[in-house]
């Protein structure tokens, strides 16, 4: 098993449940090494909530409008809210970042990425 489709390249869920483990990992790390803080510290700060929001968004959209352009859209929105202003940065990056991990997954790793309900 951890093959892809018809044993060609790794499954889908590999680099998620990769990332989920060294996650679950290092946050037991920090448990355990993290000081005490001096000062309360706000629950759910601003940044902290848009950006499950667009976590959120990104999840909704995917299934719909397929990985590019939900990663494309989510990731313009998220720059744009935390301070980057120049509009040639934001399409650089909200294009080449996305494109560039579709094809390492898509042709290096042979992982199908959701292409979207609306699109077929």
């Amino acid at each position: 098993e951890g093959a892809g489709e018809g044993g060609a390249g790794l499954s889908p869920d590999f680099m998620p449940r990769w990332i989920a483990i060294t996650l679950a990992f290092l946050s037991g790390l920090l448990f355990f090494v993290a000081k005490p803080a001096e000062e309360r510290v706000k629950l759910f700060p601003r940044r902290a909530l848009v950006t499950m929001a667009l976590f959120v968004l990104y999840i909704v959209l995917t299934p719909l409008i397929g990985y590019l352009p939900s990663s494309v859209l989510v990731m313009a929105v998220y720059l744009l809210h935390f301070g980057v202003r120049k509009p040639v940065t934001v399409a650089v990056l909200s294009v080449a970042f996305p494109l560039i991990l579709y094809l390492f997954f898509a042709k290096v790793m042979l992982v199908v990425l959701p292409r979207g309900s609306l699109f077929q």
